[in-house]
Order: structure tokens, then C-alpha cells, then sequence
């Protein structure tokens, strides 16, 4: 098994297990050999990621034929009222260093244009949507405990105001949460 993230200190928390390796890279400059997975999981990362064509074709790079992919990630309402893009979607991603939301179709026609038959999706927004209320709820706690993650926590506080947001935009259906798994054609 082979993980990616872009941060080191992220890397170094991961405790060491046998046949696991963790790698700090950008999954779109991995330097992963082509078709050398059997599958690859993807979980609240790709819509980090600008270039959506690519990140799906460099899955179908390294996935093998018959392999599988499952995404977990981000996507906004089918069709996105002006209201909900201006007051909950555009902030939440400049907030949250999103390049956009795409909706659950253009993730599966991207999937199916890299060369994935779509196999399942599933909205696991309202399983989600509790999180977001916990931890708005118990962050002033945390920090009151421990005032050093004030200072390392400092650099995200443009992130704050989408600890309300979005479990609006969750509840409301403006933003999903979703599963969406495929499997690699020859």
C-alpha cells in the first residue's frame, strides 16, 4: 500500500505498519509506476486539485486494467442556484483553498473519459453533516486546552466562517459529500 500527501508533517504522524508506504508528493507529479495499483482511494483530495482532467487521467495511468478507483470528495448541487454559489459554495471554497465544486456528473463523466465504467455513487452528505457541528462546536474547547495550536492554527483562520457554512450547505443540499467508485476498462 502506498499513500501520497503534500505534507510532511502529515507523513511523519502516520504511525509506521508493515507493507505501508507514505509518500510526500503531488499525486499529479507521483512518479508512480504505470499500472502498478490494483486500486486507488481518494479521499477529500481531488477537489483540491485544479486540473480535474488530469488528476483522473493520472489515475487511469497507474491504475491497472480491471482495477478499481473510489473517490470520496466535495461536490456542489447538480445545478447551483446563484444564491447558493454567491453565499455558501464560493466562499467555502476560497476558504477552504478550492479551486471549485464540480457536481457528482462531471466527476462521473471525468471518470468515465479517463476510461472508468462508473460502478457506484453514493451522497453521504447527511452522514457527514454532524462533523461539521461537532467540531465548530467543541474548536473554542481544544484551543482554550491547548493555546499552542492557536498560533499553528493561525494561518487557517480564513477557514473559520465555513465551519458555519458548511453544514448549511450540507443540510440544504448546496454542497455533497460523495462516494463515487469505477473500475478501470482495458
Amino acid at each position: 500500500m502506498t499513500g501520497l500527501t503534500l505534507s510532511a508533517a502529515q507523513a511523519a504522524a502516520a504511525p509506521p505498519q508493515p507493507g505501508v508506504t507514505i509518500l510526500v508528493r503531488d499525486w499529479l507529479a507521483n512518479d508512480l509506476p504505470a499500472g502498478a495499483f490494483d486500486a486507488a482511494i481518494a479521499i477529500e483530495s481531488l477537489s483540491h486539485m485544479p486540473d480535474k482532467p488530469r488528476v483522473f487521467a493520472e489515475l487511469a495511468r497507474v491504475v491497472r486494467p480491471g482495477g478499481r478507483v473510489v473517490v470520496v470528495d466535495w461536490l456542489s448541487r447538480e445545478r447551483a442556484g446563484a444564491l447558493e454559489r454567491r453565499l455558501l459554495l464560493d466562499p467555502i471554497c476560497r476558504e477552504g483553498r478550492l479551486p471549485e465544486l464540480l457536481p457528482a456528473s462531471e466527476y462521473a463523466a471525468l471518470l468515465r473519459s479517463a476510461g472508468f465504467a462508473v460502478t457506484a455513487f453514493d451522497d453521504v452528505s447527511r452522514r457527514a453533516a454532524r462533523t461539521w457541528t461537532v467540531v465548530a462546536r467543541r474548536l473554542p474547547g481544544v484551543l482554550v486546552r491547548d493555546p499552542r495550536l492557536i498560533a499553528a492554527a493561525w494561518p487557517e483562520r480564513a477557514f473559520l466562517p465555513s465551519l458555519a457554512r458548511i453544514p448549511v450547505a450540507l443540510r440544504t443540499g448546496a454542497m455533497r459529500l460523495a462516494l463515487l467508485a469505477g473500475r478501470r476498462l482495458a
